[in-house]
Parts: C-alpha cells; structure tokens; sequence
C-alpha cells in the first residue's frame, strides 16, 4: 500500500524515499570507488566521493520538486549499478558481512572520547565481533557437514534436521541481504534474528559433542579389542 502511495506521489515503486537514497549516497560511491581501485575503497575514498556527489547535484538539482529530485536519483543510481554489476553484488556482500559481524558498538560512541567506560565498551565490542567470526565459521562449517551428510546418509532423521537447519540459515541470509541494502542503521536489522545465530551456533556444538563423543567411543572400543588381541 505505502509502495503505491509513492508510486502515485514520486512516480517510483518503493515503500521508501530512503532506498533511493541509500543507492544514490552511499551505495553509488562504493561502487565507483571499487572499480576505480579494482579493490576494497577505503573509507576515506568513499567519503571524498560521497562529498564531491555532493556538491555536483546540490547545483545540478537547484530549483527541483522532491518527485524529480527522487527521480534523478534514482536513474543516476541505477545507470552506475547496472552499468558495473558484479561490483554491486561485491559491495552488498561486503555491507552483509560487515553486518552480520560488527555487533552493538554504538553505545560507546556516544560517550566521552577516552572515558574508562569508553574503552571498556570498545573492549566488548571487539569481543563481540570476534565471537561472531568464530559463530559464523562454525555455522558454515557446520551446514556443509550436514550437506554431506545428507548426501552419503540419507535417513529421513538427517533430513529433516539439515532442511530445519537450512530454513534458519537461509532466513538469516535473507536479513542480511537486506542489511547489505542499508547504511548508518547500526545493527538494528539483523537483531530481530540474532536469536537465529544463537540456535544455529547451538546446533553446530551439539553436533560437533555428538560426532566428538562418537569418535572417542568407536577409538576406545578399537583400543579395547587391540588389546584384547595382543592378550
């Protein structure tokens, strides 16, 4: 319903004016900058990007209603996305990334600079993201030793535990493809799953106790005949 309303007002398809300027301020520069340096931008590159976009359309736009304003955007957004493709993707996916690992870390940024509390947050933001990298390499790991198991097993119990474990990870991806569209939100995006990384991180140990104490069994049960034998 909000889309059409737009639609009917700004003559663009969208539940937000803030998409289109998201693709246009941030989104645009990152692409830009990326092709130019055939690498990661630096932040400092995107942010002089960001500037000089800046100036050029305050002029260029001078005298505009906010439906042609949007409009200009939109199309000046989407020729350099469509024009450079794979570095769109590339720039989303490293957006997601930086998503899904950063955590809470803007609380301590609303404290006095050089505050003990200050650095104890920054401490635990630190923290934070590196338990996600581990989180997210043990859930990868994880989903790919289910996949296998899958394929080589194929019991209906491994079957149904993979597409349960299929179906949390996938709508985990989906909020952080969406948060790979999205700037200066924070991580309030992917908080409303937070509570799918923590099942899926659950279900890894899990699994990885159960293959553990498997293996300690089946050794100590080889260890046992050897002896036997020797005896």
């Amino acid at each position: 319903m909000w889309c059409t309303r737009n639609y009917v007002y700004d003559g663009i398809f969208t539940p937000s004016s803030v998409t289109i300027i998201n693709l246009h301020d941030y989104m645009r520069p990152r692409v830009e900058e990326w092709v130019k340096a055939g690498k990661l931008p630096s932040n400092r590159a995107v942010r002089n990007n960001k500037v000089a976009l800046s100036k050029k359309i305050s002029q260029q736009e001078s005298g505009f209603s906010s439906k042609e304003r949007l409009q200009t955007r939109n199309v000046r957004a989407m020729n350099v996305l469509k024009a450079y493709p794979l570095t769109t993707v590339r720039v989303i996916m490293q957006n997601s990334l930086e998503n899904m690992i950063s955590g809470w870390d803007y609380l301590r940024r609303q404290l006095p600079f050089g505050s003990p509390l200050q650095r104890t947050l920054t401490y635990g933001a630190q923290l934070e993201r590196a338990f996600r990298q581990g989180g997210l390499f043990a859930v990868m790991l994880f989903l790919l030793y289910l996949s296998i198991r899958v394929i080589f097993k194929k019991t209906d119990a491994d079957k149904i535990y993979f597409f349960r474990a299929a179906a949390l990870g996938i709508t985990y991806i989906y909020f952080a493809l969406l948060a790979g569209t999205t700037y200066l939100t924070g991580s309030r995006i992917m908080y409303s799953v937070e509570f799918i990384l923590i099942l899926l991180i659950c279900m890894a140990l899990q699994q990885a106790l159960h293959v553990g104490i498997g293996i300690f069994l089946y050794t100590k049960k080889i260890m046992l005949a050897s002896g036997q034998r020797v005896a």
